[in-house]
């Protein structure tokens, strides 16, 4: 069912943004997928996430840059719901609206979009110097009504931290600072920490105030209209945390279990470094739509058999090492495959790990001589498509 109604989200998405419909409208189908299983399974809409970010990472990788937006949208509005869906039930949402907040703030910035390309498009000026007041205001305005409305003030806070850093980051972009924007990016991260503490709701661990504020970050980004924004680096960095942290509920990284002491999770923490930017520029070198899908297919796939080798432990550090790889990297499929597939599969997987050393040496051995074997047909698919397939 969240397959199904993801790849529906995202079909319609994908053909509005073909038809060369304005950009401010193709940004429907961002909210579209959801509506659907929130509706249908209120108590649980886990799965129906999973399916929406499933297609929206398939779709990235078919695509393309063009994508990244529509992906970044829906992967921090998907994670902060998932979230609070850990922490609040349904009867506690009239209590304290903690998942009524990030449709909110998606809401208010697809209207904050649809006044930039609005003034762009009826008065004929550029509004890049103005863009991120712009898109502040809507956002703030949502933040500040649903704070009224639940009177917790703390939502307005952290939108306001969110808003402003993409402001500096803005201003520091195209100036001597450049160097020191992801400087930014680890202050808004602490600041989404303190904002919400652990008493109410939402544990401080849980990565909320994170996501709410990749969700003001998505927006701003979107609303600047430039793919290569430090914005994306900002919102690809904390929707990566918050991955992570709806990891870690879901499998409990107690210590020792997931200590970077821990040899196999030191080694999950460098192939996580390492990985996501490799297959990136793979992806990037990619002439045929079955190489990029090869690619997207290892990238999801490295951190699940990192789980059944060696346990949640290997994949939990992979997952820490694309967080930090993340910051000085820019968005790509490939980071994000690697949460999307770990989140359902690592459960699956698992058991493995308690298999003898002898028998998960050999399924290494196999995994790496399939690789070897998947890298020779991808260089064939390019190869036959430059018209030289060798005798």
């Amino acid at each position: 069912m969240g397959i199904l109604t993801g790849f529906l989200g995202a079909s319609l998405t994908l053909w509005l943004f073909f038809l060369h419909c304005r950009i401010w409208l193709s940004f429907v189908g961002v909210f579209l997928p959801f509506l659907l299983p929130l509706l249908a399974f209120p108590g649980y809409p886990l799965p129906s996430l999973l399916g929406v970010l499933t297609s929206f990472v398939i779709i990235w990788f078919c695509v393309g840059e063009q994508w990244q937006p529509f992906a970044l949208a829906a992967f921090s509005f998907a994670v902060s719901i998932g979230l609070a869906r850990y922490y609040e039930p349904p009867q506690g949402v009239s209590k304290h609206l903690w998942q009524a907040l990030p449709a909110w703030l998606s809401l208010a910035g697809w209207l904050g979009k649809g006044v930039v390309e609005g003034w762009q498009h009826y008065w004929r000026t550029s509004v890049k110097g103005v863009v991120p007041l712009v898109m502040a205001v809507p956002l703030l305005l949502g933040a500040g009504v649903l704070s009224h409305w639940s009177a917790d003030g703390r939502f307005f806070v952290l939108t306001l931290f969110a808003c402003f850093a993409a402001w500096l980051a803005h201003r520091w972009e195209t100036s001597a600072l450049k160097e020191f924007v992801p400087l930014i990016w680890v202050g808004l991260f602490t600041l989404s920490f303190a904002t919400l503490p652990v008493s109410d709701g939402v544990r401080l661990l849980s990565g909320y105030g994170v996501a709410i504020a990749a969700i003001v970050l998505a927006w701003m980004a979107i609303g600047q209209g430039e793919t290569d924004s430090a914005l994306w680096q900002g919102a690809s960095l904390l929707v990566a945390f918050a991955f992570f942290r709806w990891f870690a509920e879901t499998y409990p990284l107690r210590t020792p279990r997931a200590d970077l002491y821990t040899h196999y999770t030191f080694v999950g923490f460098l192939l996580g470094i390492s990985l996501p930017s490799l297959f990136a520029r793979w992806l990037q070198s990619s002439s045929t739509l079955f190489s990029a899908l090869l690619t997207g297919f290892w990238a999801a796939v490295t951190p699940v058999a990192l789980g059944a080798l060696w346990g949640v432990k290997a994949a939990a550090g992979y997952m820490g090492g694309s967080i930090a790889a993340s910051l000085w990297a820019s968005p790509s499929p490939t980071l994000f495959a690697g949460f999307v597939a770990a989140l359902p599969l690592v459960a699956v997987v698992e058991p493995a790990s308690d298999l003898p050393r002898r028998v998960r040496l050999g399924i290494l051995v196999g995994v790496t001589l399939f690789a070897l074997l998947s890298g020779l047909m991808g260089e064939w698919g390019k190869r036959f498509a430059r018209g030289r397939l060798p005798p």
